[in-house]
């Protein structure tokens, strides 16, 4: 039952009771037959015509509509109404619809988490914001002023239930009033940037009132007073995230995700995937007249390039005559309804609502639980806003459940759309959430209120809100790493092997001083220690050589050096494509790879060695190696060897360490995750130790004997 049966449904409950329970209860009897309850649909039939208010407004509101569905249903084919009776269900909803300007005087708003979506922008690669971007950003930031601050851009008082008592009554910009948060990608900044101008547009305020003018320090010591410049231009703060940074994920979840990656590309192999790209070729190649050939030769003209299509086609429709003079509104229409089937169909899963391709909408709904949360306890920021792309609002549609209440919900929402949750608080101090959507920027756009989860209500306590949006979403980032399966820097902390040199830090060694090469370990002789410096110092030789031949190869081919995955064209992605130079870095911080050193099955100890390599993106590549050394027995009991410290290189000579090396069973290189390179290299170590090198080595070991054989698997692995 859609969201517009519900509230007529409840409406004739409500207003027709009789009538409703009569003819319930005959169709529901198992002894009458349909024709015997035809009195009772009658009565009903006349009840709703005379008094539901809501099917009232439908029938005057909505005549035109009504008129045009019936004509063309007179035809005989119903299948050709369809675009009537979408416009039917339309202006039926509009009547309907809870309005999102009212509280009824049951509430206050204390707060608000507002996600929009970036404005008009030119074709993917998309690098700037159009003026007619820019210009409805600020309309769409004006819009929310009036409804938060009750002021238009000219400062004048307007109505609105929803004004929050802690903004500044004149509308000046407060910093921790607002926080307005974004990623580094250029037209989704300034489209947030555009957004904050219509919310905090240039006012003089300061030049008048003492206490804004105190809080600029616009009085200097000799009495002068400062106007502010460009008529008062309010300099909003943003806080925009790069890549690398631990709050990305709250907007750009989806990115540098491999788990989210690789649940779209399976899509891509699905049956209805599959069904639709066939039953739809011969229409994506008969555009191949009225489509440029050099962006969409006819190997790319198939549903799977349906987004980008939609997209040349819907902003070239705006902004290029010629274009647009060889697409009808028919053809406009039908690209863009495959553009949402095939958008729709990597954001909503029915049998799995938390699908991998839906982590980008897990982690937004993450921040509007976590931000409406701080402004619950804390007070501020009275205002949270974040923007980022339609492919986050698709997935986010489907985990709230609102294609349930309309089909409107699985299309693309318009440029600077906007969702909304306001933070409400009643008399007795409970908070409860209210869930809107503005689907755009324009004055017909309106704010609208929508039950979330399949429920009825608009109103969410606040308890019911946190319980159900938990279920559904993604609030730390060391959940997000987990999932997404990640190999983001930020994502290093969480890694095991960054655990375990946190261990060995915990249990005494100084990785700082490791760093700079003056750590020294205790409870080993001389010799003992020479004979481990010797493999140590081999391995890390090999580490380096290896890292170097990594950098050689990569360097030396203008192609990659492991197969390119196949990937998915995404909005996300090409708003933040950047340039970067080829460059390993260690997957660890602080820069330690792991290299685990196994003996003989008869020995009862095991040497884990820290080494290092650390290469930094440049031509003349520089590097430096770090060494410390743990030593435990196989119950995890650290090793009593003496209280000689580590020798330099000349006990190594004294130890009479003779090594012989072999290279052998090295595997091909493997990708894992996206453009992670991992090589891996088995390496051999035999020798014969000095009988006192022996006796002092492990002394705690009975079983040690000589020769010893050591091998090991160096990890190599970088960014390529």
């Amino acid at each position: 039952m859609s969201f517009l049966d519900e509230i007529i449904l409840q409406d004739v409950a409500k207003y027709c009771p009789e009538q409703f329970v009569n003819y319930h209860q005959c169709i529901q009897s198992p002894n009458k037959k349909p024709i015997d309850c035809v009195p009772m649909q009658l009565a009903l039939q006349q009840c709703v015509k005379n008094d539901v208010p809501s099917f009232q407004k439908i029938q005057h509101n909505c005549s035109s509509a009504i008129s045009q569905y019936e004509e063309c249903l007179r035809g005989g084919d119903s299948a050709k109404c369809l675009d009537q009776l979408d416009s039917l269900r339309q202006c039926a909803v509009k009547q309907v619809q809870v309005d999102s300007q009212s509280l009824d005087g049951k509430y206050s708003c204390v707060g608000t988490f507002i996600f929009g979506r970036h404005n008009d922008r030119v074709a993917k690669p998309a690098n700037y914001l159009t003026t007619l971007g820019a210009v409805e950003q600020v309309e769409s930031g004006t819009f929310y002023r009036k409804r938060y601050f009750g002021l238009d851009e000219d400062g004048n008082s307007v109505e609105s239930d929803f004004v929050i008592q802690g903004l500044d009554p004149q509308g000046y910009f407060v910093y921790g009033d607002t926080y307005a948060q974004c990623p580094a990608s250029t037209v989704i900044e300034y489209s947030q940037m555009s957004f904050l101008q219509g919310l905090y547009p240039p006012s003089t305020a300061v030049n008048t009132n003492e206490t804004l003018a105190e809080t600029q320090d616009s009085e200097l010591s000799n009495g002068t007073s400062i106007e502010a410049p460009l008529g008062g231009y309010q300099y909003v703060f943003m806080d925009v995230q790069s890549e690398t940074s631990d709050n990305y994920f709250w907007i750009k979840g989806d990115e540098n995700c491999p788990s989210s990656d690789a649940a779209i590309d399976a899509w891509y192999e699905t049956d209805a995937f599959k069904e639709l790209n066939s039953s739809t070729f011969d229409f994506y190649q008969s555009l191949a007249g009225v489509l440029p050939s050099t962006k969409f030769p006819k190997s790319k003209l198939n549903f799977g390039n349906a987004m980008s299509i939609n997209d040349f086609v819907f902003v070239e429709s705006i902004h290029d005559e010629d274009w647009a003079t060889k697409w009808n509104s028919s053809l406009r229409y039908r690209i863009a309804t495959l553009a949402d089937a095939a958008q729709w169909g990597i954001s909503y899963d029915a049998s799995n609502k938390l699908n991998n391709f839906t982590i980008g909408g897990q982690s937004l709904l993450g921040a509007s639980l976590t931000y409406l949360n701080a402004t619950k306890e804390k007070g501020t920021p009275y205002i949270n806003l974040l923007t980022g792309s339609y492919n986050t609002m698709y997935q986010i549609f489907g985990l709230l459940e609102l294609n349930k209440v309309s089909d409107n919900f699985t299309g693309m929402p318009g440029y600077g759309a906007t969702l909304v949750w306001d933070l409400l608080k009643d008399t007795s101090e409970n908070y409860f959430v209210q869930f809107s959507f503005k689907n755009g920027t324009d004055d017909d756009d309106e704010l609208v209120a929508y039950p979330l989860f399949g429920l009825n209500s608009t109103v969410l306590s606040w308890d019911d809100f946190v319980a159900k949006t938990e279920a559904i979403s993604i609030t730390n980032l060391e959940d997000w790493c987990g999932k997404c399966s990640s190999t983001s820097s930020q994502c290093t902390r969480y890694s095991s092997t960054y655990e375990q040199a946190s261990e060995a830090e915990e249990k005494g060694i100084d990785l700082e001083m490791v760093a700079d090469g003056s750590y020294h370990l205790n409870k080993l002789s001389n010799a003992g220690a020479g004979g481990i410096g010797a493999g140590v110092t081999i391995g890390v030789f090999l580490i380096l050589g290896a890292l170097v031949f990594a950098w050689k190869k990569i360097g030396s081919k203008k192609a990659p050096l492991l197969p390119v995955a196949k990937t998915v064209s995404r909005e996300t992605k090409a708003e933040n494509s950047s340039a970067s130079n080829a460059s390993i870095y260690s997957a660890l911080d602080p820069k330690l790879a792991f290299h685990r050193f196994l003996f003989p099955d008869d020995m009862k100890s095991s040497v884990d060695i820290f080494s290092a390599a650390k290469v930094k993106s440049s031509r003349r590549m520089k590097r430096s190696s770090r060494v410390c050394l743990r030593l435990e027995t196989k119950e995890g009991e650290l090793i009593s060897g003496g209280e000689d410290k580590l020798s330099s290189s000349s006990s190594i000579i004294a130890c009479s360490l003779v090594v012989s090396l072999s290279i052998s069973n090295m595997p091909p290189p493997s990708s894992l995750g996206g453009n992670v390179l991992i090589l891996f290299i088995r390496v051999s170590l035999s020798g014969k130790l000095h009988p006192s090198a022996c006796a002092s080595f492990l002394r705690s070991s009975k079983e040690f004997e000589c020769p010893l054989k050591w091998s090991f698997l160096v990890g190599i692995w970088g960014k390529v």
